[in-house]
């Protein structure tokens, strides 16, 4: 099965702090700063406070890590939009409590929610992102929420590519103006060119992720005939 189209939807969230590349929406460009409008961008950031919350609240989504406060339960009973949960610092134990108890909600509860691998470092080095744990969780719950996705806070964009093609439908990465300012999340964080190469390179990835149309492809029938010899090729051969 072909996977959905990562094209981007960036978020220009509160305090420059996320982007969250969401499948099946137009392609962001440009800098962060401006506004989503016409950018195609889509406002996913962190949760506002709880007083601020409702059920007929509209706004798609909102990324957050839960710590023990009455929070969880506002968005799962009185929020209707998506819920992006972070499992970074997260044991597997916890993360089990928390998809059962979305799975307690009313109505369509677990169905809102879009749980991440994550490992939590500003910066990761690489052999800490154990991008394996995504397949894992990606083959415990995929059935179980909306959707599996990956919050990287590694350097550069590689690895965010290679979780998509693990199975992650939602990519987040943290964004900024400039890398070397001061504060935890700067230097794990992307620039508007490295966000920009990374929406890129993610549907490109998507565009790859077919199988053949034919065995022998178009493109492939003029280099046959050049380059494969023998019998089985011949008519190819001849022409």
């Amino acid at each position: 099965m072909q996977p959905p189209d990562p094209s981007a939807a960036v978020s220009s969230g509160q305090r420059l702090k996320g982007a969250t590349l969401k499948p099946q929406r137009p392609l962001g460009a440009g800098d962060p700063d401006l506004a989503c409008g016409d950018s195609g961008w889509s406002p996913v950031g962190d949760p506002p406070p709880e007083d601020t919350l409702s059920a007929s609240e509209n706004t798609p989504s909102h990324l957050c890590l839960l710590t023990p406060s009455p929070l969880p339960q506002v968005l799962r009973d009185e929020y209707n939009g998506d819920v992006h949960i972070s499992t970074g610092m997260t044991t597997l134990d916890e993360i089990e409590k928390i998809v059962l108890f979305w799975e307690e909600g009313k109505g369509r509860a677990k169905d809102r929610l879009v749980l991440y691998n994550c490992t939590s470092g500003y910066p990761v080095p690489f052999d800490n992102v154990c991008l394996l744990e995504l397949r894992q969780l990606h083959d415990k719950y995929v059935d179980r929420v909306q959707a599996i996705g990956f919050s990287g806070h590694h350097l550069g964009i590689a690895i965010d590519v290679a979780a998509y093609a693990m199975g992650a439908t939602w990519n987040e990465r943290h964004f900024t103006k400039d890398r070397t300012w001061k504060g935890t999340d700067h230097a794990a964080s992307l620039e508007p060119a490295g966000l920009q190469k990374l929406c890129r390179d993610l549907k490109a990835a998507w565009k790859c992720m077919t199988y053949k149309a034919e065995e022998i492809l178009p493109i492939e029938k003029e280099q046959r005939a050049k380059l494969k010899w023998g019998c089985y090729n011949a008519a190819e051969v001849k022409k």
